[in-house]
């Protein structure tokens, strides 16, 4: 159990390991009770292809193009065909995670992206990222948790990707998935 306090690099297996109220275990308690019950005593979270994009953007954007190619290697081809599975280990050896090189490239374009819009990129400068928060709720005794994906002097960064299935235009996609994510105060109220 981490003591309360305010983190800088705390690796996010060991944010995620403490048994302290986060967002997420708030959402889940208020959703479904059950599932939060069942899954705070798993051994390990379940990874989603949702989850592992989301780490390696945050990466990527927040720590860096450098930090992000020290973490993970690229490999071309399906882990189905001798060619891909070989690419695969041979990535694996550089004691990097392998990623498909057009989610690599993706990733990296993204970046890019980024960068070339000065009013998004600055958003990402003068600040502080992944920093993690642990304290106890004076009156209730209750712990809680946060994790800022960046921290500036006037603001609070919370990175997010989103799906756009339908191809609607960028600003309604934004705009509806905020909405479709009916607990998101919740973060704000945490942070």
């Amino acid at each position: 159990m981490l003591q309360d306090g305010i983190y800088f690099n705390l690796n996010e297996d060991e944010y995620h390991k403490d048994l302290a109220l986060g967002s997420t275990n708030l959402k889940m308690l208020l959703g479904n009770p059950e599932d939060y019950w069942y899954d705070k005593f798993k051994e390990a979270r379940a990874e989603t292809p949702a989850l592992t994009y989301g780490r390696q953007i945050h990466k990527c954007i927040l720590e860096g193009v450098e930090k992000f190619s020290e973490t993970y290697a690229s490999y071309e081809g399906g882990l189905n065909t001798k060619a891909g599975k070989e690419a695969f280990e041979l990535a694996k050896a550089t004691g990097k995670t392998p990623i498909k090189l057009d989610e690599f490239n993706k990733i990296l374009s993204v970046n890019t992206q980024i960068k070339q819009d000065p009013s998004i990129d600055k958003i990402f400068k003068k600040g502080i990222a992944e920093i993690s928060v642990i304290w106890t709720d004076e009156k209730t005794g209750i712990r809680f948790k946060a994790r800022f994906d960046y921290l500036r002097k006037n603001s609070i960064i919370d990175l997010k990707t989103l799906s756009n299935p339908n191809n609607k235009p960028m600003h309604i996609a934004v705009k509806d998935a905020i909405a479709g994510f009916k607990l998101y105060s919740l973060c704000r109220t945490l942070y």
